[in-house]
């Protein structure tokens, strides 16, 4: 079913948006010396990493003493453009929270607009699948926000990670990012930081926010414990994720046991691929211990084999979940879990290899400048996503030209060599420099 879109969203309209998040930056500075406004130094950071140009800045400021006029203040509202020095030295005291509430903001007017419908699955939920990514490394840069790891060379390499939640659905390559949980040191805790905890931390912050709209965690075995079950029941959400049996020994102890019983269902079906037959074969199993221990929560265990006619095994995975599986659920079931690679394949990997560089060191600092420049990051990859899904010139446009990376480097052309009064006008010169159009839709 088509949904009425009820509201637009534009690059303007989100700009406004991160713009008021950058209005509440806390100013280290004191005195008169503040010719660089804080919405300008964060503006103008994010306008790096939204173009995918580190010297964009440096190329405005050339293009303002040659034209009277440039692109950091026509597209991204910048009245005086910073260098790159004032920007990382006026974001180190900058908690990268303060940045949240755009992705909240974005997330709500996407699901008001009817956008989020086609992202819904199994039960009408949502899927949001955690995951954690490491996005910086050095042996000897580090700050305290740093985690670490010592080896048996006597050498310590430091290291930021953290878990970049998206919104994903099966068959689709756009993920829309929510909020990141940083695994940092945290106060008044001895223990280093794990993905674990700051799963918990996420889930016990945002549940309130999403789960009015119906969400279902997705996560790899790691998230399969039972104080994380227990906590996103707790929270009033679901889940599905994966399940190994080398950590869940109790949990594969009784489904073996059931199985010698022939009390484990079954579903099969035979697929033609187009050059040859293969075979899904379904398991499940309700009201399975998640561990051992009397207190331990029941989850509801699946399993999907896939093989050739020949018995040649091509995919083999497992899951639990809340949900009640039965013979006509089990397949929905697990294609929503197959779906977590989602967070790795169209987020993670494209933030790493396609023109974003998560894992490279933008600017270190002393406190937040690491953790803020990521945050900036993901809103860059979430403005382009939402553009894609709302702009019909840019979607048209970034169909038509070959590769994202052909897109980026007309944008770094343009934007470098001439000046344009809005994102619009942009859009409008490569449309009809493509010589586009728009479908016929009567």
């Amino acid at each position: 079913m088509q949904v009425k879109k009820t509201q637009e969203i534009t690059f303007e309209s989100m700009l406004q948006c991160l713009n008021s998040a950058i209005s509440c930056f806390p100013d280290k500075r004191t005195g008169e010396n503040t010719k660089f406004s804080m919405n300008n130094v964060g503006m103008g950071a994010f306008s790096l990493f939204f173009t995918q140009n580190p010297s964009f800045l440096s190329f405005q400021t050339i293009m303002q003493k040659k034209k009277g006029k440039n692109n950091a203040q026509s597209l991204f509202g910048i009245s005086e453009i910073p260098s790159d020095n004032h920007i990382r030295n006026l974001l180190d005291i900058v908690d990268p929270s303060l940045l949240f509430p755009v992705f909240s903001n974005i997330f709500k007017s996407l699901t008001e607009s009817g956008c989020m419908e086609q992202f819904r699955s199994f039960e009408g939920n949502l899927l949001c699948a955690l995951d954690g990514t490491q996005y910086f490394s050095s042996q000897k840069i580090h700050c305290k926000n740093c985690n670490h790891k010592k080896h048996k060379n006597g050498t310590i390499t430091y290291f930021h990670t953290a878990i970049t939640p998206v919104i994903v659905a099966p068959g689709k390559n756009k993920v829309i990012s929510l909020e990141p949980e940083f695994i940092t040191p945290q106060d008044g805790h001895t223990k280093q930081d794990c993905e674990n905890a700051a799963a918990k931390r996420w889930i016990s912050q945002y549940a309130s926010i999403y789960k009015k709209n119906g969400l279902t965690i997705l996560g790899d075995d790691l998230y399969c414990k039972h104080s994380i079950c227990s906590l996103i029941i707790e929270q009033g959400l679901d889940f599905i994720l994966t399940c190994k049996p080398g950590s869940h020994k109790k949990l594969y102890q009784l489904i073996e046991e059931s199985d010698k019983m022939h009390e484990i269902q079954e579903v099969v079906e035979k697929r033609w691929t187009g050059n040859d037959h293969e075979i899904d074969t379904y398991r499940f199993s309700n009201n399975v211990p998640v561990r051992d221990g009397d207190d331990a929560i029941e989850v509801n265990w699946c399993e999907l084999v896939t093989a050739q006619t020949d018995g040649t095994i091509l995919y083999k995975n497992a899951f639990a979940t809340n949900f009640k599986i039965s013979k006509s659920n089990v397949k929905l079931i697990v294609t929503d879990g197959r779906a977590r690679w989602k967070v790795e394949n169209e987020n993670n990997n494209v933030l790493k290899t396609k023109g974003y560089h998560l894992e490279h060191n933008f600017g270190h600092g002393d406190k937040h400048l690491s953790s803020i420049f990521l945050t900036f990051n993901l809103l860059s990859f979430l403005f382009h996503t939402v553009l894609d899904m709302m702009d019909e010139k840019y979607k048209l446009i970034r169909e038509d030209l070959p590769t994202r990376e052909t897109f980026f480097n007309d944008l770094r052309a343009l934007t470098r060599y001439m000046y344009f009064d809005s994102w619009d006008s942009m859009m409008t010169f490569m449309f009809n420099g493509l010589e586009l159009s728009f479908p016929n839709t009567s």
